[in-house]
């Protein structure tokens, strides 16, 4: 693979195939030795490393010109709960746990980005990493422990762990980025990292020990989220460069692939293995997904547009996020309008390609710009 590909992006126009099936028992490498290290964080973060990617956070009152507004939902059956931070911009929701706690991000009306907890009464508190210039909560377990990824000073992004009032950074040593994506109850943590030829991976990280995670053949692969039984979830893109989702039980890979999408990004898994996630169609026409029992069902919020479901519980309540336009704008919000609305800008960076955002749920945190393929 050149260093100059783009890696895992998943708004493709390739075609993909339409059948969950295993594949081979490999692909798992465990790195014998490494740990996966937690430093607490401090108020004071540290600069970028040589090579590290870096993002500048925007202006004061970009978001608020902003042409679209995303919405946060809980869906239960058949009835939807929206869930926005009050005068946010910006709501996305990350996951929801057994409890009924939701966690994500938001954008607030002078631009800045900030983590939130909403308790299942509705009441919103703002999680930040401290000195961070944007935190954003990407999942949590039924413990409360939260992880996802911060942007320090400089602009340069980190993994964290939140346990209780207490932060830590989650780094693969070596990595030139390591983005955390889901914990399950045990306090495993999986991902995806970058290593130095610039190929991304997935990651599980148990007990300190990192285990690669990489599905057979792929050019790049990561891994979203694990439950209680060990089984993950992920995204890989294959040596054609056709974006799947896929689960790994017991060393056992299955592809996930919806029936006529060209296009996939996997989000939430729960403990019954209920899948959500992300597709577009033939018409590139962007809608939620949710896998259960084998059985893909198409999910539309009604009253907004590109939909994406980020995180499922064992009571089947599902969060996710949609665009609907501002108020006095003209026109519809169009697929891509959501990475736009936050306006994180990518810097150029000596020797490393601008990284694709990785999954939906994490596209509209970083940004449509930041992954280097518009996909509008």
């Amino acid at each position: 693979m050149s260093p100059h590909s783009h890696l895992l992006a998943v708004h493709l126009a390739d075609p993909v195939r339409r059948t969950d099936r295993p594949a081979p028992r490999w692909g798992l490498a465990a790195r014998a030795g490494v740990v996966c290290l937690a430093t607490a964080i401090s108020a004071v973060l540290a600069t970028p490393a040589a090579g590290a990617a870096v993002v500048a956070p925007s202006g004061t009152g970009e978001a608020a010109a902003a042409e679209v507004l995303i919405h946060g939902f809980l869906l239960q059956g058949s009835t939807y709960t929206l869930v926005d931070v009050p005068g946010a911009t910006a709501t996305i929701p990350g996951a929801v746990n057994a409890r009924g706690l939701i966690a994500g991000a938001y954008t607030d009306a002078n631009g800045g980005r900030h983590g939130f907890l909403r308790t299942k009464q509705g009441v919103t508190t703002t999680v930040d990493v401290p000195g961070a210039a944007g935190t954003y909560p990407i999942d949590l377990n039924d413990r409360d422990q939260l992880v996802g990824i911060y942007f320090d000073q400089a602009g340069a992004i980190h993994g964290f762990l939140r346990t209780g009032n207490a932060f830590s950074t989650v780094t693969v040593p070596g990595a030139l980025q390591t983005l955390p994506m889901g914990i399950n109850d045990r306090g495993d943590i999986v991902g995806t990292y970058v290593d130095s030829g610039l190929v991304q991976h997935g990651f599980v990280c148990r007990d300190g020990i990192i285990t690669t995670v990489d599905y057979p053949g792929a050019q790049q692969s990561g891994v979203v989220k694990i439950n209680d039984k060990g089984v993950k979830l992920g995204v890989h893109r294959d040596a054609a460069g056709v974006s799947h989702g896929f689960l790994l039980a017991n060393g056992v890979f299955t592809i996930l692939d919806v029936p006529g999408a060209i296009a996939i990004s996997t989000s939430g898994l729960n403990n019954a293995g209920t899948v959500v996630g992300t597709h577009t169609d033939s018409a590139r026409v962007q809608h939620g997904f949710v896998r259960k029992g084998g059985v893909f069902t198409t999910v539309d919020p009604p009253g907004g547009v590109s939909p994406q479901l980020t995180g499922v519980n064992d009571r089947d309540q599902i969060v996710g996020h949609y665009l609907t336009p501002r108020a006095g704008t003209a026109g519809s919000p169009q697929r891509g309008d959501a990475g736009r609305n936050l306006q994180l800008r990518a810097l150029p960076v000596p020797g490393l390609q601008q990284l694709d955002h990785f999954g939906d749920a994490l596209g509209p945190l970083l940004g449509a710009s930041f992954g280097g393929v518009d996909p509008a």
